[in-house]
């Protein structure tokens, strides 16, 4: 196909691949509409040494980057719901956290999504609180000048509007989606389709010229502007007219 010939497929089946887009579209936005509202709560753990030490500091990275792995321990899920009182399964309490650790900032950041906006900070909150509780037990032996900490410089605020669902960019996403879907439908039915649509077509897959084409007729045997035709044009050969359905002597 040529691209005269996929413009000419546009202009001819456009409304299909708006109408699989709309449909896309409208189950985007019902199903956003279908899901409960989530808040997201965010804490911010910060490290720090006791005086500057490049030792220190490599330990400080390291503590930081060994986080998530105690968030992905079921011990630790049960101590956030103990001391919460949050009274969730152990399963539900590790979905509903996500944890960045950032080494190269001695920064820590848990997330938290929930239904509840209050217990979504709750749950960011005492996630964190813990972390500085074991720390703190950690270090209490040690001198000074070999501490390393950790300080929860950021709880989280309960947040006052939802973070999801976002039904505008599912229903955006969802309408581009179905718009690729029908271009890709369109040009397949296009595809499988060998009939020959136009002259010019002709012309190109035989490299014959056209001498004359016959229309398609709209109306019925029945019509006065059929029977008409051709008892005007057998006149015109003086001959007498051609019945629809007969045969010539």
């Amino acid at each position: 196909m040529q691209l005269k010939d996929y413009i000419n497929v546009l202009k001819k089946r456009w409304w299909l691949a708006l109408l699989v887009a709309m449909v896309a579209a409208g189950v985007a936005f019902g199903y956003s509409l279908s899901q409960p509202k989530t808040y997201q709560a965010i804490a911010k753990l910060q490290g720090d040494v006791g005086k500057p030490d490049n030792n220190l500091w490599a330990s400080l990275k390291e503590q930081i980057n060994g986080y998530p792995a105690r968030f992905d321990s079921v011990e630790f899920a049960s101590a956030i719901n103990e001391r919460g009182k949050f009274d969730l399964p152990i399963d539900e309490i590790r979905g509903k956290i996500k944890v960045q650790a950032r080494p190269a900032e001695y920064t820590f950041v848990i997330t938290v999504d929930d239904t509840d906006a209050k217990r979504a900070a709750a749950i960011a909150n005492t996630s964190g609180q813990i972390l500085v509780d074991e720390n703190e037990q950690k270090i209490a032996g040690y001198n000074q000048d070999q501490q390393t900490y950790i300080k929860l410089t950021s709880p989280a605020a309960v947040p006052d509007k939802p973070n999801g669902p976002r039904t505008n960019l599912n229903t955006a996403a969802g309408a581009a989606l179905g718009l690729v879907i029908g271009l890709i439908f369109i040009f397949a039915v296009e595809f499988f389709d060998d009939t020959i649509k136009s002259e010019e077509e002709l012309k190109r897959l035989t490299g014959l010229t056209v001498l004359g084409s016959v229309p398609i007729w709209k109306g019925t045997r029945n019509d006065s502007s059929y029977n008409s035709t051709i008892n005007t044009d057998a006149a015109a050969n003086n001959s007498r007219p051609i019945k629809a359905g007969s045969k010539r002597d």
